[in-house]
């Protein structure tokens, strides 16, 4: 056994040779003594070791000014990921692989990819970080092929490489499924690091890095300008994430729209769902379980110099390069999310590229994309991405939610998704997000309130219970048809669906709450307003018995349907029809059946139900026609024929301008077409109108009479008739049709009933 001494001694000689090697030979010499210095770390000798630590000390020095020397990458790797070495062995050969990648070709940095891939997750994190940034660099490299398919990749020399070489400059074809490892975890692992490249962007001032507490205190000490604020992490990103990406410095413009079009190189190039690659996906998918062959070293591979640590200068290095690789194929679904991200980057090049391959690859905006938008892990990374620290459930450091652009890519996707819809507490959480969050933009709004009906439609019924008062409350006071204080929860109070981690406006500094900017988008957005509206309807179909005798959403209803632009006055007059269907069972004094249970409401009160009759009544006589329109189909639905108030109205319609209003009012005092077809034989017109249930001709006229006082008194041609013309031939087949039905049914004249006071009405 070689004493510690003579080890030593021998360090001491290898330390003089290379200190006295030419620059031009120093290359040659790392190969092989490089890989052998770091296993000696292993040692429990400290003298060794510190002799060592001085020779490694020395070759960073050397290789620092000699740019162009190459370090033995691959043999770096495989002694960074031998099992058998010692934590710090691995360490140190983690540090020179990360020195040695830019200095190596093209080729070896792309070798070292799939090696320092395989078994990723269960590495250290902070041997992970340093893997991932290597492996980043190194597919920096890729080019697309020339005139080639997506599928098609090649590996370019970077300028300062190929200038000293003339062979370097060729482009290499690169199977680029052959780089990706075969575990699913090794492989999400790249996926997340690549979608957080790819969100990455650069501070556009100052710097992202926290003041210390010692320089705060120096320039206060001074008198200078306290330090400028931290910027923000980019959206999508947390601070960690920036800190973990910014580790060797903030990148250079370049060469992060390097790093970006290489990962979606290599992201397009393994998609399964490319033409290039589809016959070789289905193969591989249809065979046994597929496993990537990757060369790795065993223990030993590395060794040499074992005891003097002597080196011939003359021995050249192996090539390395044998390799069996299989292919690994991405899906639509692993590519997502990243491809999302490039398509959204500030960078032109990455998004024009991002959006090639997200059309190509997976097409969103078809009908069908290539996705399963059902599957819960998509669904839960496509929130995840949206939401970032505004969901409550989300671990610190939670990252910024996704920014404008890209949450609009993702709306486009969930707003298709029932799984989506299903989702909760996230569901209403990215409602508030888009409409009321603090990186609201008009496009997003309008895609929250569309989003809001797609929830309300597709939610499970207790979930739907739970979010909808004060989800729907949010919403009419958005457009204005609630007070509001419930944009922001009670008066006094914090706000009762604000998403958590959204920072709050200060109106003292002038700021502009998210609540003001909804009402601001939502007022100029006919689109986003008829979604709120047809989310409303959605709402009062699921859950009627919530809006049962909620006269006061009917009050404003039919005050904003005189006022709402024609773009959204469709909408509008759907939200009234479900309201209208929703209290129907209640004004007509039977139980309600709640939405997703066996229990029933009770009937309205009294004094709701007078309420419905003065708003109809104020709204039939409306310059609005659709506001006319959307009363008397109200009288119609929600009474039964024998209510005279709702009759009294339709007979108003029935003498409308409107042929749509006049039908309405005809229909409901059951003189319509359909219903007493012209034409009829007498016994055909009595069994008609038998089937209508119609008042008694006695409660009409005492209601006309109680309605208009001059058809009690002597005829005076000089009086204006009560009704239009149409209204009143409309109540004499009324009160003719009530008659026949009542003598049909063996019912004796009412009391109040006599001829004199029918001929005095007809008089009038």
């Amino acid at each position: 056994m070689v004493s510690e001494e003579d080890e030593v001694a021998a360090l001491d000689r290898v330390l003089t040779r290379t200190v006295l090697t030419k620059d031009e030979d120093l290359q040659q010499l790392l190969t092989k003594l490089l890989p052998a210095l770091i296993q000696k770390l292993s040692t429990t000798q400290p003298k060794v070791r510190a002799k060592v630590l001085e020779l490694l000390n020395h070759i960073n020095k050397r290789v620092k000014a000699l740019p162009s020397t190459q370090l033995p990458l691959i043999p770096l790797v495989k002694l960074a990921l031998d099992g058998s070495a010692g934590p710090m062995v691995r360490s140190f050969a983690l540090v020179y692989v990360e020195m040695g990648q830019p200095r190596a070709p093209p080729q070896q940095q792309l070798e070292a990819v799939p090696l320092l891939l395989d078994g990723l997750a269960s590495r250290p994190p902070q041997h992970r970080a340093v893997a991932l940034r290597v492996v980043t660099a190194a597919l920096a490299l890729l080019k697309p092929a020339p005139a080639g398919s997506y599928s098609e990749v090649v590996a370019a020399a970077p300028a300062a490489t190929a200038a000293g070489s003339s062979s370097s400059t060729v482009s290499t074809p690169i199977n680029a499924p052959s780089l990706l490892p075969a575990a699913a975890a090794d492989r999400q692992l790249l996926l997340d690091h690549a979608l957080k490249v790819l969100l990455y962007q650069r501070p556009s001032s100052g710097n992202r890095a926290p003041a210390t507490p010692l320089g705060l205190a120096n320039a206060a000490a001074v008198g200078g300008a306290p330090a400028a604020p931290a910027a923000p992490p980019p959206p999508g990103l947390s601070s960690a994430d920036v800190a973990a990406l910014e580790e060797k410095g903030v990148p250079a413009q370049d060469s992060l729209i390097q790093l970006k079009l290489g990962l979606l190189c290599l992201l397009g190039a393994a998609a399964a769902g490319v033409p290039g690659n589809a016959a070789a996906a289905a193969k591989a998918a249809s065979s046994a379980p597929a496993a990537v062959a990757v060369t790795r070293s065993e223990p030993g591979d590395n060794t040499a110099a074992a005891g003097s640590m002597e080196v011939d200068q003359q021995q050249p290095a192996a090539a390395g390069n044998s390799k069996a690789l299989s292919g690994v194929f991405l899906t639509s679904e692993e590519l997502l999310l990243p491809l999302l991200a490039a398509s959204c980057d500030p960078y032109e090049a990455v998004a024009r590229r991002g959006s090639d391959l997200l059309v190509k690859i997976i097409n969103p905006d078809a009908a069908r994309p290539a996705v399963d938008l059902e599957s819960p892990p998509l669904v839960k990374s496509l929130m995840t991405l949206m939401l970032g620290d505004q969901d409550p459930s989300a671990a610190p450091p939670a990252p910024t939610p996704a920014g404008p652009a890209l949450a609009v890519r993702i709306m486009t996707l969930l707003v298709r998704s029932v799984a989506a819809a299903q989702t909760f507490p996230a569901a209403p959480l990215v409602m508030s997000a888009c409409m009321f969050g603090p990186s609201s933009s008009p496009r997003l709004v309008r895609l929250g309130a569309e989003w809001a009906g797609w929830v309300f439609k597709h939610a499970e019924s207790h979930q739907l219970r739970a979010m909808a008062g004060p989800v729907s409350a949010r919403l009419m006071a958005a457009v204005g048809l609630a007070e509001e204080q419930a944009l922001t929860g009670e008066e006094g109070g914090e706000d009762g669906m604000q998403v958590d981690g959204a920072p709050a406006a200060n109106p003292a500094a002038g700021g502009v709450s998210s609540s003001s900017a909804a009402l601001s988008s939502l007022s100029g957005s006919a689109e986003a307003r008829g979604h709120v509206f047809s989310a409303l309807a959605q709402l009062t179909q699921r859950l009627p018995d919530m809006f049962q005798g909620d006269t006061v959403l009917a009050t404003r209803l039919f005050a904003a349907l005189s006022v709402e632009p024609a773009g959204s006055r469709t909408a509008l007059q759907e939200a009234l029809g479900g309201l209208a269907a929703a209290m129907t069972a209640g004004m007509q004094g039977q139980p309600a059946a709640v939405g997703g249970g066996d229990i029933a409401a009770g009937p309205v009160d009294e004094s709701k139900r007078t309420e419905i009759e003065q708003l109809l009544m104020k709204n039939i006589t409306s310059d609005q026609a659709s506001v006319r329109l959307c009363a008397a189909q109200w009288a119609n639905r929600l009474f039964p024929r024998t209510h005279m108030p709702s009759r009294y109205i339709c007979l108003l319609a029935a003498g409308d301008s409107k042929p749509e209003v006049r039908d309405v009012g005809l229909s409901g005092l059951g003189l319509s077409r359909v219903q007493i077809p012209p034409g009829s034989t007498p016994s055909a017109y009595q069994t008609a109108v038998s089937k209508l249930g119609l008042p008694s001709p006695g409660n009409i006229i005492d209601y006309l009479v109680h309605r208009h006082k001059q058809l009690a008194m002597t005829a005076d041609l000089s009086r204006a008739l009560p009704l239009s013309d149409p209204s009143c031939q409309a109540l004499v087949e009324f009160i003719r049709a009530a008659a026949t039905a009542a003598a049909a049914s063996g019912q004796g004249p009412m009391a109040s009933y006599t001829p004199q006071a029918h001929a005095l009405l007809l008089e009038n």
